[in-house]
């Protein structure tokens, strides 16, 4: 056994397009599949990425599972300080759902979690039958499943605030969406989502112009996408419907 082995394993399922990183200082191994009819079988998805990379990690190694928000359901919660309970959290939670017409029964396993003081929280949810079957899945490839989580609460938990008094756009895509998370320096402030329909730029455009509508000016954007390896890609589209605004990569590293 190599002392080199990576100790955690990093896998990202997306739309027609899924990713393996051993260890966290490595690069992505991205590839592209052809997707099986809807739904989405994360299980069978997940078989055929640890299958096709068998053999690279010691035994018992931890998993950190990263999927698509399409895979999941989730809602921005405004602050309300009046929760003092896990459990008065996660009922609220559920009357957001509920309010953008999205009711979560009991096939679904929901977490929610104010970060941040005095802004916006996040809640999610991923569907029961999936969470119970990925430990045992995760074994038979020699792997301790760690945490899964959909993208974008994987960003609301470890992301940085924005520097200063400005604001900072966490700008996330994939084939069938885009999403923004938006903060100042205190905490998330917006959360937005425009589905592809198709179309991811056109997507983004009505997005980015939702966003200068509502927040007006956000001097820095950060940006990734599983569609593409091209960190680069999509700065001109940014710069255009955010005047002034400075692009950058956003990394895997800024979540994991």
């Amino acid at each position: 056994m190599s002392p080199l082995w990576p100790k955690t394993v990093y896998a990202s399922l997306f739309p027609g397009r899924r990713g393996l990183q051993l260890g966290r200082s490595a690069a992505p191994r991205w590839s592209e599949y052809a997707p099986r009819p809807a739904p989405f079988d994360l299980l069978a998805e997940l078989h055929a990425l640890l299958t096709e990379h068998a053999g690279q990690w010691r035994p018992g190694s931890r998993l950190v599972l990263t999927v698509s928000d399409s895979l999941a359901a989730l809602a921005p919660l405004a602050w309300q300080p009046a929760l003092q309970t896990p459990a008065e959290v996660e009922a609220y939670a559920q009357a957001c759902f509920e309010q953008q017409g999205q009711p979560l029964d009991g096939e679904w396993v929901q977490h929610s979690d104010f970060r941040h003081h005095g802004r916006l929280g996040l809640a999610y949810a991923l569907r029961r039958g999936w969470m119970a079957e990925l430990p045992a899945l995760c074994q038979a490839h020699g792997l301790r499943l760690r945490t899964v989580l959909p993208l974008s609460a994987a960003v609301y938990h470890r992301a940085p605030c924005a520097p200063g008094e400005g604001k900072r756009l966490l700008l996330l895509g994939d084939a069938s969406r885009s999403t923004a998370l938006l903060y100042d320096h205190a905490g998330l402030i917006g959360y937005d989502v425009e589905p592809a329909a198709g179309d991811a730029q056109a997507a983004t455009t009505r997005l980015l112009r939702r966003l200068a509508a509502l927040h007006g000016a956000i001097e820095q954007v950060a940006t990734w996408s599983a569609a593409t390896d091209d960190a680069s890609s999509g700065a001109g589209q940014i710069v255009a419907n955010l005047p002034g605004a400075v692009v950058q990569a956003l990394t895997p590293s800024e979540w994991q």
